[in-house]
């Protein structure tokens, strides 16, 4: 793989800039796929941690979750949204991955390495602590981004936003991260082809949406009301940054899937003018008397 235009967000690190690995970072975070805890020198910023995910370009679905992550961080960046400071493609020389690696990684490419998305570590302002779950969803409820966060899931179709994919950076601050099964349903990636069509007016679970209104027992008219105006001005406000990424987007579709950039694109262009229906819906229909705060099936 080549590198991009030097004006592009993402870039591509090479087997040197990589300094050093330091854990899984699966056991403590539930991460279905491997991520690796590691250092890398980048040009400009010097030595950085971040969280590097293994990909397989050789299965469809390691392509469409690199695809995913690529898109989701540019657009939540694009549209104001807490993230990681920086992301990046890398490959790492399969020499210089630990022993406790062996196993559990995609296959090797060409030059004897792995390739992993990376993302900047989020920096935490103070001592998270151990919240359990009910704490850390009403602090999520109270963040000052989370109606901005539904309206890019629903945009993005996002069925994974659970409480454990948003950082904690301080007390009610958190950042987005690991967008990689956008478009899922069940246990596959339905963007490809003509998937996509069928997708344009689908709505996907959101447990962040669920958690807040569910489990916090917001169930008066005036607040789904003021819930659904806050996402429609976000959505509204964040499509105006979004197309500005499309051209990168579709740079990556070309590079890791050829001849899929025109569906993606122009699936995100129309899911973007049905956004405002899509929440009307969500907002309407909301089944407000599960207390669980993990319905995240699919409708």
């Amino acid at each position: 793989m080549t590198y991009q235009p030097n004006h592009f967000l993402i870039g591509l690190a090479n087997p040197d800039n990589f300094i050093t690995p330091y854990r899984w970072a699966n056991d403590d975070q539930d991460n279905v796929c491997p991520v690796l805890h590691c250092q890398f020198d980048l040009p400009g910023t010097g030595p950085t941690d971040v969280y590097a995910k293994a990909i397989d370009l050789s299965v469809r679905q390691g392509v469409v979750m690199c695809l995913n992550e690529i898109s989701g961080w540019l657009l939540a960046r694009a549209g104001q949204l807490p993230v990681a400071a920086s992301a990046f493609l890398a490959n790492i020389r399969s020499s210089e991955l630990p022993a406790f690696t062996h196993g559990a990684l995609p296959p090797e490419l060409p030059g004897g390495v792995r390739l992993f998305f990376c993302t900047q570590e989020i920096s935490r302002t103070q001592a998270t602590g151990l919240l359990n779950t009910d704490a850390l969803i009403t602090e999520q409820a109270h963040w000052p981004h989370v109606h901005d966060a539904i309206a890019l899931d629903e945009y993005t179709g996002n069925s994974d936003r659970h409480p454990y994919n948003m950082v904690r950076k301080a007390h009610q601050d958190f950042a987005l991260i690991d967008h990689g099964r956008l478009l899922y349903r069940n246990a596959e990636p339905c963007w490809h082809g003509d998937e996509l069509e069928g997708l344009l007016d689908h709505g996907f679970a959101n447990a962040i949406h669920h958690n807040m209104y569910v489990y916090g027992n917001i169930s008066a008219s005036a607040a789904r009301t003021d819930g659904f105006k806050r996402c429609s001005d976000s959505a509204l406000h964040q499509a105006q940054n979004m197309r500005s990424v499309f051209f990168e987007i579709a740079y990556w579709c070309a590079k890791l899937s050829p001849g899929t950039s025109a569906q993606w694109l122009y699936f995100l262009n129309e899911r973007m003018h049905r956004v405002d229906s899509l929440l009307s819906k969500r907002f309407g229909i909301l089944n407000l008397t599960s207390p669980h705060a993990f319905a995240v099936a699919t409708p």
